[in-house]
């Protein structure tokens, strides 16, 4: 017998496409990312040019436990280091990759 509630499957199947769609986007940002810092190196602009800055930093959020906010929290025990921490980072791949994902999760059903 099932047990699980009608729109559950749905819901998960949408939360699994819309992660997927991120993960992806911002795999290909990534790519693309390094792709212009060598661009921007050959055409002497720098590699920490405009197009590189949109496609590897936007949106990213960097937090830490520590003192200050943007340090980890480590914890220390002479033999074994733990380091604690937390990071988002989206960038502007994540965008198309999660409108993808999203129109490839309405016409999967």
């Amino acid at each position: 017998m099932k047990t699980s509630l009608p729109g559950a499957s749905r819901t998960g199947r949408t939360i699994v496409f819309i992660l997927l769609g991120l993960v992806l986007g911002g795999f290909i940002g990534e790519i693309l990312a390094v792709g212009s810092a060598h661009l921007g190196e050959v055409s002497g602009a720098g590699s920490q040019n405009v197009v590189y800055l949109l496609l590897s930093k936007f949106l990213a959020v960097d937090a830490g436990f520590g003192m200050p906010p943007s340090s980890d929290f480590i914890l220390d025990l002479f033999i074994v280091k733990f380091r604690i921490g937390f990071a988002f980072k989206m960038n502007i791949g994540c965008l198309p990759g999660l409108l993808l994902s999203l129109y490839l999760e309405k016409w999967s059903r």
